[in-house]
């Protein structure tokens, strides 16, 4: 766990020190993206972003909304379980190049779990970083330090670790 976190934190420093050099900036007001969830070395793969599809569109030349929606259906022997997860969110970028962006931001998010209700609501800061190898595709390390709320435990969290260093793969659109 402790080289995950000392990953994740080194890479964001690299991509603040990339981005100190006086490139210009791309425009980006009118892009959308699409992202996924980019995980493994020895098996790479990408898998639902947040749990489902993950959208994310620049408002300003700086400002972004992002969000996902996603769920899954689980059925083993008699039971099954349903999940429902949704999550919106707003980053600014901080700084930026022609191939680097480091960004911070917040986000809001929601999971509705049956048939046993579980509801659970949360709000999460974001730090994160992308490089973009091509003009359309990105390449990002993000964490989230998230404070959640469970209505069946009735109880409240802080959460850190491994679930909220993700590591991004976007598709971007114009």
């Amino acid at each position: 766990m402790k080289k995950f976190i000392f990953s994740a934190f080194l890479i964001l420093v690299m991509l603040f020190s990339f981005c100190a050099v006086g490139q210009a900036q791309p425009t980006k007001e009118g892009k959308a993206a699409i992202l996924f969830t980019f995980e493994g070395l020895s098996n790479l793969g990408t898998t639902p972003y947040n749990g489902g599809i993950g959208l994310k569109y620049y408002m300003t030349n700086r400002i972004a909304l992002r969000g996902s929606l996603g769920g899954s259906f689980i059925t083993a022997k008699a039971n099954s379980t349903t999940n429902t997860i949704a999550s919106a969110g707003i980053t600014t970028d901080v700084f930026g190049t022609e191939n680097t962006n480091a960004y911070i931001g917040g986000e809001v998010l929601f999971n509705h779990s049956e048939p046993v209700v579980i509801n659970t609501y949360g709000v999460a800061g974001i730090i994160g970083g992308e490089f973009f190898p091509w003009k359309n595709v990105s390449l990002g390390a993000e964490y989230k330090i998230v404070v959640r709320r469970d209505t069946q435990a009735d109880d409240t969290m802080i959460s850190l670790g491994n679930n909220f260093a993700n590591f991004t793969l976007a598709i971007y659109f114009k």
